[in-house]
């Protein structure tokens, strides 16, 4: 064999190792690029499923605020109407009473000393239970402020007290 066909066959030889160790490489690049997008896709599917645990989490921890909300809504208003109709109660004794007292001014000049007394103790009295009765209702009052006060305050987009 001559010189020139030995050189031939080792450059036929060196550019078949060359494309050997080029396809190798390139199969060991394109398994690893592989291995990763395969490990991405895990990852991405890992990232989801806790974006979704913490989504439905969240919609949970909502939920469960605004029925807190709804039943102290609710609990407010029945409240409110218990002090309502306690106020009409109220007016409705306070309207009474004051003729009561018109009526005994006019009975209490012709009355004798001691139907007199009587009646004086019995006004004492009565107004004694509407002094106690008064403080309740003030506090209740106070406590339904409270509440509205509480209620704007946690609701996410009450409207603001003045």
């Amino acid at each position: 064999m001559s010189n020139a066909a030995v050189k031939a066959v080792i450059a036929c030889a060196l550019l078949g190792l060359f494309g050997l160790g080029w396809f190798i490489g390139s199969a060991a690049a394109n398994l690893e690029k592989s291995r990763l997008e395969t490990a991405w896709a895990r990852e991405r599917a890992t990232l989801a499923a806790a974006r979704t645990r913490a989504v439905i989490a969240l919609r949970n921890a909502e939920n469960a605020h605004r029925q807190k909300l709804e039943k102290a809504v609710h609990e407010a208003a029945t409240h409110h109407k218990a002090l309502v109709a306690t106020r009409r109660a109220m007016r409705v004794d306070r309207d009474r009473m004051r003729g009561e007292r018109a009526t005994m001014r006019l009975n209490l000049a012709t009355a004798s000393r001691t139907a007199a007394i009587a009646a004086v103790t019995a006004c004492h009295d009565v107004f004694g239970q509407c002094t106690e009765r008064y403080a309740d209702v003030a506090r209740d009052a106070d406590k339904c402020v409270i509440e509205n006060r509480t209620l704007r305050e946690a609701w996410p987009s009450g409207p603001k007290e003045p």
